[in-house]
């Protein structure tokens, strides 16, 4: 009997857990104190964003220092003298002797380019194997110039022209240019409707030092050809003054 009277006594305390007893009988569970942090524990803002802001400068900074250093001993390292010869413009030279033009075609190494100027511009053209003249306009010139890489000396050369005319015979004249704007022109030369090969001794000409272009005139009023008159060139070429 006491034994029954004792687990009477045994309370809902003993028997359940006391988050259930707190949740089931309304008792409420006390509240866990709250540890403040020390001062050693807490960063203020203001501190933080200071460090964060000195890391920044000191890294841009060091970047920058490093720069400057890079920069002055670049600038302090001798360079490697140019063993390179540079000449003038006026000096420098190509080999001029070949054939200029074959075929209606220029040699690049020799000359830049070929231009048709005057009343040569519109109608003239280069065919196949050869190269079509004509004056056709009003302006009572026309020419075909090949102009040089660099300029030459052509004092001690002979010049060749493979070149017949269309139905009419045409006179040529040809006009040598230098670098300091004297034109030099030799006199006529006519062909006929078949291929002529016509030679040109320059020899001994102190003239031609420095030539940047060679024309060749053909104009009803510079050279007396008729209007609509054509030139067909098949080789233009120079060869030393020794040669035949």
């Amino acid at each position: 009997m006491e034994r029954l009277l004792q687990k009477e006594k045994v309370s809902h305390d003993d028997l359940l857990p006391k988050e259930v007893v707190d949740t089931f009988f309304g008792r409420t569970c006390p509240p866990e104190p709250v540890v403040a942090p020390t001062p050693e524990q807490t960063i203020p803002k203001k501190t933080a964003y200071r460090t964060v802001l000195l890391a920044f400068l000191f890294v841009v900074l060091l970047t920058a220092a490093f720069s400057i250093g890079y920069v002055l001993s670049s600038s302090r390292t001798p360079k490697s003298p140019d063993t390179k010869p540079k000449l003038p413009v006026e000096e420098a030279t190509v080999n001029p002797y070949g054939k200029l033009v074959y075929n209606g075609i220029f040699d690049r190494n020799i000359l830049t380019n070929l231009s048709f100027e005057g009343d040569a511009e519109r109608s003239s053209r280069i065919l196949s194997s050869s190269i079509k003249l004509i004056n056709r306009e009003k302006l009572g010139w026309a020419r075909m110039s090949l102009n040089f890489v660099t300029p030459v000396d052509l004092s001690n050369t002979k010049l060749a022209i493979l070149a017949k005319s269309g139905p009419d015979s045409i006179a040529i004249t040809l006009r040598f240019s230098d670098i300091d704007g004297n034109v030099f022109e030799m006199p006529h030369l006519r062909f006929a409707p078949m291929w002529e090969l016509k030679n040109v001794s320059l020899q001994n000409n102190s003239s031609l030092k420095k030539v940047k272009s060679i024309s060749i005139e053909y104009g009803s009023g510079s050279t007396g050809n008729k209007k609509n008159s054509s030139l067909y060139i098949k080789e233009v070429s120079l060869k030393k003054g020794e040669e035949v």
